[in-house]
């Protein structure tokens, strides 16, 4: 039988997470109230050493982060080399943030790509229903690296609308129409808990890694000592999964969100 092993790492990058220096003002949205206090206390270098020392630790063969900043990209680029890093910024031309898949030189690319979560997927820079930004979905097919076995896998990183509900509905319907294989990966910030009505749609085809747990996952860099669950790996039926868990993680936080890794098998 032929397979394949993955190790999937899916986390968030806060925009304070790499930069070198913090750029509070002239965004859609600012730390919440608290946050701005306890960011000043914690030094930006020495979180952004935590998050490569994550990345780097986790042994992962693709890593899908959003919330990337272009400065953040580069971060990423400089300090594990080692990586592909794919994807764009989710406005017109290309800027602003990006959902970035990282893809180990132990996988070989076959296939990479980047739609916008709206009506007109191709359409660049759209914001979609009631979203109150451009929302997208980053993907890459990968297969074994020595090209020893004929199976691959899709794996999709996306960030839903925070606000827009029928956006996020919207958005499950379009990324379960978008990726019908049964070896298909949906992994990201889905901005909703596991009863909601966009993961019980995905559900259908997907598989919750962690079995749909309410176990928090965004945190706001402790400040929530019981938020929402509200990140995602989310495999097909053709997926094994070997073991799957929330990142642990102490003080100071990589990120406002703990991250999920998972290893998967592709039968």
């Amino acid at each position: 039988r032929e397979h394949f092993l993955l190790a999937v790492l899916v986390g968030h990058l806060d925009r304070h997470d790499l930069a070198l220096k913090p750029a509070l003002g002239g965004r859609a949205r600012g730390p919440a109230p608290g946050i701005l206090e306890r960011l000043r206390q914690v030094p930006v270098v020495h979180r952004r050493d935590r998050v490569f020392h994550l990345l780097r630790e986790s042994g992962a063969d693709v890593i899908a982060l959003q919330e990337v900043l272009p400065n953040q990209r580069q971060d990423l680029e400089q300090s594990l080399p080692a990586y592909r890093w794919l994807g764009r910024g989710r406005d017109f031309g290309g800027g602003g943030e990006q959902c970035t898949i990282g893809v180990s030189p132990h996988l070989r690319l076959i296939d990479e790509g980047l739609f916008w979560l709206c009506d007109t997927p191709r359409l660049e820079g759209t914001i979609g229903w009631d979203a109150c930004l451009p929302r997208i979905c980053c993907w890459v097919v990968v297969g074994s690296p020595n090209g020893d076995s004929d199976k691959t896998a899709a794996i999709a990183n996306s960030h839903f609308d925070h606000l827009g509900a029928n956006a996020r509905e919207k958005s499950a319907e379009l990324l379960a129409s978008m990726f019908p294989d049964k070896s298909s990966v949906l992994v990201g910030d889905f901005n909703c808990t596991p009863r909601s009505k966009p993961i019980r749609h995905l559900s259908r085809n997907f598989r919750d890694v962690l079995e749909l747990s309410e176990a928090p996952t965004y945190h706001e860099f402790g400040r929530l000592t019981q938020g929402p669950r509200i990140d995602y790996v989310m495999v097909g039926s053709e997926v094994a999964v070997r073991e799957a868990g929330i990142v642990d993680e102490s003080k100071p936080y990589c990120s406002d969100h703990f991250a999920i890794q998972a290893e998967l098998e592709f039968e």
